[in-house]
């Protein structure tokens, strides 16, 4: 069992309100979604179709911050996103998904930073899930994203350039992207999670594979009755 790609929708403003909102209509019935933000200063609370969502990760470097929030078993149909801060120039996304866990929306997440044209970060993930990223890179040159995963939504503008992807992780679980500049980013990350019985079954499947050959077998000691 896969977890899969729903539906995606934008959101970008120079100065906004103090909750500015959007709506996103999903293809399908999610089963979990997310909330990509970057902006300059922290949100008191995430919501979508009125339901709260918890953050999942965050990082920040110079002017800005990057947030992943996310809430498993969404309503469904058409709803609206409301992030709540101070004014303040921001960038959002919201992804849903479907197949994916109705408790545990992410199995985990994780964050980066740094300067190299390079920036990349690894996810301890399941095979099946879907891996969501966040890009913040200021230099407004163009950007290669992972060739296993799917550019969602790119904006830019003079000075910074921003991303968002997915991928569905199977032998490998890293986000990347890449450019020919060599300037300050900050990376994001979080795993949509598959249900509990197909997350146990794909460790069960791991273990099989795995070459045991250079291993002992302990002695099973019986305990007297």
């Amino acid at each position: 069992m896969t977890v899969q790609f729903d539906a995606f929708s934008t959101y970008h403003s120079d100065a906004t309100g103090s909750a500015p909102s959007w709506t996103h209509t999903p293809a399908g019935t999610p089963t979990a979604v997310a909330v990509t933000i970057i902006c300059g200063t922290t949100p008191s609370s995430v919501t979508y179709g009125g339901m709260a969502l918890s953050s999942a990760v965050t990082i920040s470097s110079g002017s800005y911050r990057s947030f992943i929030y996310g809430v498993s078993n969404p309503p469904s149909g058409t709803n609206s996103v409301v992030i709540n801060l101070g004014s303040t120039i921001m960038i959002a996304g919201a992804i849903t998904v479907t197949g994916s866990n109705l408790v545990k929306c992410f199995t985990d997440s994780s964050s980066a930073s740094g300067t190299s044209p390079s920036a990349s970060l690894s996810v301890n993930g399941n095979a099946g899930e879907l891996l969501v990223d966040l890009f913040c890179y200021t230099n407004s040159s163009s950007v290669s994203a992972n060739p296993s995963g799917t550019l969602r939504w790119s904006y830019g503008d003079s000075t910074y350039l921003f991303s968002g992807m997915s991928s569905t992780i199977s032998s490998t679980n890293t986000s990347w992207f890449r450019s020919n500049s060599t300037a300050s980013w900050i990376l994001v990350a979080a795993s949509f999670s598959i249900p509990a019985s197909a997350a146990q079954s794909a460790i069960i499947m791991a273990a099989r594979n795995r070459d045991w050959s250079g291993y002992r077998r302990s002695p099973i000691i019986r305990m007297a009755r």
